[in-house]
């Protein structure tokens, strides 16, 4: 039978201590860069939803701009046969009148 060594079961006690405590450090350090990540991401999050309410207010802005000259257009339209239909009427009131 093998003899007790108390020397070498302590060596072996304390190996795996060691061991157990770089596992530790190795996790605790996870643990931070893992609580780091979330909170980037929280705050990445934030600030997307600011950059969509942007973008949504700038399309709108663009959907106007885009919006007036044909709103332009239509008014000088509007303008031009507005004039042409009382020309008319006007040359035909005056035909009647002499």
């Amino acid at each position: 039978m093998a003899e007790f060594n108390p020397e070498v079961v302590c060596a072996g006690i304390l190996k795996d201590i060691d061991n157990h405590e770089d596992r530790i450090c190795k996790l605790e350090g996870n643990y931070k860069t893992i609580q780091e990540l979330a909170i980037n991401t929280r705050e990445m999050v934030v600030e997307m939803k600011g950059m969509k309410k942007a973008q949504e207010r700038l399309t709108e802005r663009l959907e106007i701009m885009e919006k007036k000259p044909a709103m332009t257009l239509d008014n000088i339209i509007k303008t031009v046969i507005t004039v042409i239909i009382t020309a008319v009427i006007y040359s035909m009131f005056d035909k009647l009148l002499l």
